[in-house]
Order: C-alpha cells, then structure tokens, then sequence
C-alpha cells in the first residue's frame, strides 16, 4: 500500500483539532498502512454490509460519532464511491483529485483539491 507524502503529517495534524472516521469498502487497510491511530471512528464494509455509495455506510459513521450530516466533511479520491455517498447523505464533500483527472461523471463535490494540505482553508472558512 502507497502513502502520499502529505498524507501522515496532514491527518496527524488534523487529529490534534478534529475528529478523524475512515469509512472504507475494504479496499485498503489503515493498519497496515500504519494511519489506524489517526481515526476516531472506523466504518468497514465488510463488517457493516453496507458499501460506498450506499448512503447507510456513512449513516452509521454518523450514528457511531454521534453528528449530523452537516458536521461532516467527508474527503474521497472516488467520485462515484465517495463523493457520492456523502452527498447522499448531506454532507460536505471534497473531491481530492491528485492527478487533476477531468470530471466526466455528474456528480460534482462541494470542493476540490489535488494534495491534503489544500483542506485548511476549507475546514476553516
């Protein structure tokens, strides 16, 4: 499993001010990637039946941290999967497109951006 260079330092900074969830369809291990220490919360696919987009994945992420759709800011590198299924449920969502890839699709996320250091002025505006 490939860490970007931002990745580790910007969810370790974000975890000393914010509450961090991992919803994943099982496609990657936080373990292994060693970032499970970082997350709060942790909803799995397998484990819940439910995966991206379905809405009920991130409804239980709500349910489990106990906030409301609109308290959440929910980054994904999927457009359909993850931009999706926040939407679905009314969340903030931020496309993160590290290879600036065109957006052939019609789903369009709230915000976009290209390397995680780019979620400050969004968490604080």
């Amino acid at each position: 499993m490939y860490i970007y260079e931002d990745a580790l330092p910007e969810l370790h900074q974000l975890a000393t001010t914010h509450q961090l969830a991992l919803v994943t369809s099982g496609n990657s291990s936080p373990a292994r990637a060693q970032i499970d220490n970082v997350f709060r919360y942790t909803v799995v696919a397998e484990e819940c039946g439910f995966a991206k987009p379905d809405k009920r994945i991130f409804e239980m992420l709500l349910t489990e941290a106990g906030v409301r759709a609109n308290e959440l800011i929910h980054v994904g590198d999927s457009l359909e999967s993850d931009v999706a299924g926040a939407l679905n449920v009314g969340a903030t969502t931020v496309y993160l497109n590290r290879d600036h890839a065109f957006n052939t699709s019609s789903i369009a996320s709230h915000y976009e951006i290209s390397d995680l250091r780019e979620l400050y002025p969004i968490i604080y505006a």
